[in-house]
């Protein structure tokens, strides 16, 4: 049987995830907040390519950086309206938004989840230390106000949930792997949270391992990265060199 204190602080985080999941779901069949400037960028791409009419954005005001007219999606990497699209039962706002809904709540969970663990692998699990979850949970969930819009940090937010998670499990010598694949995924979703992670990539590498092991384990997560991000970067339907360069152009 297990301890009660050990399940105390995975309580916490379902009894907090629950309401504020019912909550965004009854946003997100009433479609609120409207969908303003950034949300149509992202979004509107989303439901395109859902319908079958490609990755395109005729609306947006960045469609004028395609030279060609055709309001093609290029000036920003890929992975965020196609993941998106993927998750949408229907190619309409409603369905991105329910999808929205549904990632929100997953990541919500899983940063939970890894506040609940590290607490008890490190023995933190008075009332006390469960009430800091909840604070904990609730910050992050105060954060969808902004998120909420469509923003690519929604999957920004998700793949460091997994990544901080995976953390908890995968042997240090192995979290290269990790990085690599992180590091990769962010860039093809949001090129300026990548920047920043691959800083703290070179912090975590070397605050865990003396310096030349960790000049290894940065060189092959770094590499992994590159090559999982031009992987992605491959799955846009108007390729890798023309995608690159007009988000080059964008910057």
């Amino acid at each position: 049987m297990v301890p009660r204190f050990r399940i105390r602080p995975y309580a916490a985080v379902l009894l907090t995830c629950l309401p504020v999941a019912v909550l965004l779901f009854t946003f997100a069949r009433h479609q609120f907040p409207v969908l303003e400037e950034d949300s149509i960028h992202y979004l509107l791409p989303a439901v395109s390519l859902r319908g079958g009419h490609g990755l395109t954005n005729p609306i947006g005001v960045l469609r004028i950086l395609d030279p060609t007219g055709q309001a093609r999606f290029l000036y920003y990497p890929p992975l965020w309206p196609m993941f998106i699209a993927r998750l949408m039962t229907q190619p309409t706002v409603a369905s991105a938004y329910l999808s929205l809904a549904v990632l929100n709540s997953v990541v919500l969970l899983l940063y939970g989840l890894f506040f609940a663990e590290w607490a008890v692998r490190n023995g933190a699990t008075k009332r006390k230390d469960s009430f800091l979850i909840v604070c904990a949970v609730l910050g992050l969930a105060s954060l969808f106000s902004y998120h909420w819009k469509g923003r690519p940090e929604v999957l920004v937010m998700l793949v460091w949930a997994a990544g901080l998670n995976l953390s908890l499990w995968v042997p240090l010598r192995r979290m290269w792997r990790v990085w690599g694949l992180g590091l990769g995924l962010l860039a093809a979703t949001h090129p300026a949270s990548a920047a920043l992670s691959t800083c703290l990539a070179g912090v975590y590498f070397a605050w865990h391992d003396p310096a030349r092991q960790a000049w290894g384990q940065l060189l092959r997560s770094y590499a992994t990265g590159i090559f999982t991000f031009l992987a992605v970067m491959m799955l846009s339907p108007f390729g890798l060199w023309e995608t690159l360069f007009t988000i080059y152009r964008h910057m």
